[in-house]
C-alpha cells in the first residue's frame, strides 16, 4: 500500500462565485479530503502506483482539485468544466490545463486519455441515458488500466431530500426511486451569461443500476463501490480499465 501525503497546504484561497462554498471552510475542506480519500483508497485497491494525468470534471472552483494539485504534484491535471469562470479559476490559482465543456457531450474535445478521472456531483444531476453516456464517455478517456472514480446520489441521499423537501414532485420523485433502480427530477438550471443547462435537476440510483453499467463492458473491472463515501453523503464507484477476461 502507498502512502499518500500532501507536499503542500491545501489552498484555502475561495472565488467569490464559487457556488459549493457557504461561509465556512472546514466542510468545504472536508468534502475535498473525502474526494482524495476515495481516490487514493481505489489507487491502492487497484495496486496503481503511478499516475500522470488527472481530469477533474467538472472541476467547479476547485473544492477537490485544490488537493489533488498537493497529493500529485507530479500529475497533469485538467480541469473542465461548463463554466467558464470556473475553468479559468483553476487555471490561474491551481496551475491546471483548462478544457471548457459543453452542454452537448458529442462536443466536449478533450485531447488525451488520463491516468485517473474524478467525476464528483455530476451524475447526480442527470437523466439515465445521459448518465450511461458520461460514463462511457469517461472509459472511452482512460489509458490502459486507468482508473474512474465517479460519485452518486445513492438510497442515503433520498432521505436527506424527503428531509428538505416535502413538496408533492419530490415525493413523486421518491415514490418512483422506491419501485425502480433510477429517478429524476428536472430542475432549471443556469451558467455563465444565463445559459440554460438542458435535462439538468437531481438524480437518485441504486447500486443494481450503477453495477449494470460495468456489466456491459467487458473492458472494466469494479474496484469498490462504497455508499456515503464523498463528503458522507453521496456513493462513490471506481473501476479500472482492465479487461476482465485478460487472463482466461
Amino acid at each position: 500500500m502507498i502512502i499518500y501525503e500532501p507536499k503542500g497546504e491545501i489552498s484555502k484561497i475561495i472565488s467569490n462565485n464559487d457556488k459549493m462554498f457557504h461561509d465556512c471552510i472546514d466542510p468545504y475542506l472536508f468534502v475535498s479530503q473525502s474526494a482524495i480519500n476515495a481516490i487514493i483508497y481505489a489507487l491502492n485497491m487497484a495496486e496503481k502506483t503511478e499516475v500522470k494525468t488527472i481530469l477533474d470534471f467538472p472541476c467547479g472552483h476547485g473544492r477537490v482539485l485544490r488537493s489533488l494539485v498537493q497529493y500529485f504534484p507530479d500529475a497533469e491535471i485538467t480541469a473542465c468544466d461548463l463554466e467558464k469562470d470556473a475553468v479559468n479559476f483553476c487555471k490561474d490559482n491551481f496551475f491546471a490545463r483548462g478544457i471548457y465543456s459543453n452542454t452537448d457531450i458529442s462536443k466536449i474535445k478533450l485531447d488525451r486519455k488520463f491516468d485517473l478521472i474524478w467525476c464528483g456531483s455530476l451524475l447526480t444531476h442527470f437523466e439515465k441515458k445521459l448518465s450511461e453516456e458520461f460514463f462511457n464517455f469517461f472509459i472511452n478517456h482512460l489509458e490502459d488500466d486507468g482508473l474512474l472514480v465517479v460519485s452518486f446520489h445513492g438510497r442515503f441521499s433520498t432521505n436527506v431530500v424527503a428531509q428538505a423537501d416535502s413538496s408533492p414532485k419530490t415525493k413523486k420523485m421518491l415514490m418512483h426511486f422506491r419501485k425502480r433502480e433510477y429517478a429524476f427530477f428536472n430542475a432549471d438550471y443556469h451558467i455563465d451569461n444565463d445559459i440554460a443547462v438542458p435535462n439538468y435537476g437531481g438524480s437518485f440510483v441504486k447500486m443494481s443500476w450503477v453495477t449494470s453499467l460495468i456489466q456491459k463492458r467487458e473492458d472494466l473491472t469494479l474496484i469498490y463501490f462504497s455508499e456515503r463515501r464523498y463528503g458522507k453523503n453521496q456513493d462513490v464507484l471506481a473501476v479500472q480499465k482492465k479487461y476482465i477476461y485478460n487472463e482466461i
